[in-house]
């Protein structure tokens, strides 16, 4: 038995045979061209490194390239155009520059479509390209973690600003980071990182590994939206009460209204399991602004979870 992937669809086939042949014959009809693998389905998407000697033994003299992309949707013209790296994944691991580095023509078209100042081509072998994107994705996960916890801990202090901290952190570009995904507020959503940290999860385990880094990773995004549901609910005393919550957008991201992986779902079901209510906005107690964009209307309760939460400091913010 075999599985095949169609983007994050798995479907299990008895015959893979005539399945590769239908799929070939359908895309002979959309005029479609290009080489069909049905094998078993590895971490994010690609060929697993179980099938990768099977497949070489299956089609000789033949080089495969696996060339991940550092792309977010909503951006993907412009992440593919001006990409913080291209990485190139070939069987045999080799310098870009070497004369015996096969995937030539990429590598050309690579530095066609670059628009950024300085582009980064970097080679690797097939294992090594599936690692680093899927540490790229869970390292994001990993960020904004951080910063959401730097949130929680303002909140039960007082006179702290998360907001103030991160940004001051954010700007230690030599050892520490660089600005992005410093700005606490949404834990991390979409159908490719939580999927990714599960996956490393099963992958830890199956490794003998005696931490689970990616599960707590999972479990403190539970908490921490679990923990931002109960804010939501809190009167003026710190009680927590029945509130009726209207949201903004349940999209996963900024301007996008895909809801596969929405941390504002898992929110949502906190806040219903802490005994609040998720109504429409005309009907809300509080309205939750899920965006910094998303525009609010005026006499309504709103509660800014980029802004109002952890945010509280009594003197006014000095400048070092």
């Amino acid at each position: 038995m075999y599985k095949i992937a169609t983007l994050y669809k798995f479907s299990r086939i008895q015959n893979p045979l005539k399945t590769h042949k239908d799929i070939r014959s359908n895309l002979k009809e959309l005029s479609i061209k290009g080489t069909i693998l049905v094998g078993e389905e590895g971490l994010n998407g690609t060929i697993s490194a179980t099938c990768e000697k099977k497949l070489i033994d299956l089609v000789p003299n033949t080089n495969f390239v696996y060339s991940p992309q550092f792309i977010a949707q909503g951006t993907v013209a412009k992440d593919f155009m001006d990409a913080e790296m291209y990485l190139v994944g070939v069987q045999e691991k080799l310098s870009v520059d070497q004369e015996v580095f096969r995937p030539k023509k990429l590598i050309e078209y690579y530095k066609s479509i670059y628009e950024g100042t300085n582009i980064k081509i970097q080679s690797c072998n097939l294992k090594e390209a599936e690692c680093i994107k899927i540490f790229y994705n869970t390292y994001v996960t990993q960020k904004i973690n951080f910063v959401n916890m730097v949130q929680d801990v303002a909140d039960k202090m007082k006179n702290t600003d998360a907001n103030f901290i991160c940004d001051v952190l954010s700007k230690s570009t030599k050892r520490l980071v660089s600005p992005k995904y410093m700005k606490p507020g949404l834990g991390d959503g979409g159908s490719c990182h939580p999927r990714d940290n599960i996956a490393l999860r099963w992958l830890s385990k199956q490794l003998g590994l005696e931490y689970d880094l990616f599960g707590q990773t999972m479990l403190i995004r539970e908490k921490q939206a679990e923990t931002l549901a109960k804010r939501v609910l809190k009167d003026p005393s710190g009680k927590i009460v029945e509130k009726k919550v209207a949201f903004t957008s349940t999209g996963f991201k900024e301007g996008v209204d895909n809801e596969d992986g929405s941390y504002i779902l898992l929110v949502q079901h906190y806040i219903k399991e802490n005994g609040g209510e998720i109504v429409d906005i005309e009907d809300c107690d509080i309205l939750f602004q899920s965006w910094p964009s998303d525009k609010t209307p005026e006499n309504i309760d709103v509660f800014n979870v980029w802004e109002d939460y952890g945010n509280e400091r009594i003197n006014d913010k000095i400048n070092p």
